[in-house]
């Protein structure tokens, strides 16, 4: 989820599908497609 929210707020966001690159601390860092949030289905509550 949290990578769809970085996509939607990204270069990406009116991209069908975008590649966000994790990079756990001390682990192996690695790469998913995901695709980006339709911006109505953000709640509200979300957005500061």
């Amino acid at each position: 989820m949290a990578a769809r929210v970085v996509a939607r707020y990204g270069k990406g966001r009116d991209a069908e599908q975008v590649s966000v690159q994790i990079d756990p601390v001390g682990g192996e860092g690695f790469v998913i497609e995901v695709s980006p949030y339709p911006v109505n289905d953000i709640p509200k509550e979300w957005h500061v």
